[in-house]
């Protein structure tokens, strides 16, 4: 009994050591580089730039928002990145909300803040799959013309879950893109007319640019 004992740690530590070694030594691939590049292991800083497009299918109409956002975090032996992330949209069109017309003179947009989590299977090949979570609070503000050059502005807060798939492309050793498809889930108390829950949730398309050494 002792001897199998004994085997089964000698094989356990084996298994564990080779696993090892892998992880600490991965070939990350890139696309413009001649050859593998080696050491991605660690935790390493990182930037983004993103846009999104996102269309809402209210009742008899189509809203399109389109927005930006940046984030900045830490990427950990390059398959996790946890960051804070900062996003912003607004809607190209005359109206807002599932029964509200808007009146030329308002304007409504809404700011996210919140922590966006990502997951990359592979990342050591140059074209690999990535998904992501971001989670936060949600600010949606409408600017009504009261006056001539004068404007009221009106808050109302809400939280927003945005799950995400992407695929990832490494450009070279400190830059990839990627583009993804995703859904955002909103919920708060109907605010001067938009209901966040029917009115702001819907698919997103997604690209970015990611700014980080993977070695």
């Amino acid at each position: 009994m002792m001897k199998r004992n004994v085997l089964f740690i000698c094989l356990a530590l084996l298994f564990l050591s080779d696993m090892s070694a892998q992880s600490q030594e991965p070939e990350y691939q890139t696309i413009f580089s001649k050859r593998a590049n080696r050491n991605g292991s660690g935790v390493r800083g990182y930037a983004t730039i993103m846009h999104a497009y996102h269309p809402v299918f209210a009742t008899n109409k189509t809203h399109h928002f389109n927005g930006g956002g940046i984030e900045g975090g830490l990427n950990i032996k390059k398959k996790l990145s946890i960051g804070l992330s900062f996003r912003s949209v607004a809607e190209l069109g005359d109206d807002f909300g599932s029964n509200v017309v808007i009146d030329p003179d308002n304007s409504r947009s809404a700011m996210m803040f919140g922590l966006n989590s990502t997951y990359r299977h592979r990342p050591e090949k140059a074209i690999h799959m990535a998904y992501s979570v971001f989670t936060g609070g949600l600010l949606l503000q409408e600017l009504e013309l009261v006056g001539s050059n004068q404007y009221k502005s009106s808050l109302a807060c809400g939280f927003t879950i945005n799950p995400m798939v992407k695929v990832e492309a490494n450009l070279m050793s400190w830059i990839s893109v990627y583009g993804g498809i995703g859904y955002r889930f909103s919920q708060n108390k109907e605010a001067f007319g938009v209901n966040m829950a029917k009115d702001l949730n819907g698919a997103i398309f997604q690209i970015g640019i990611n700014f980080g050494r993977i070695r």
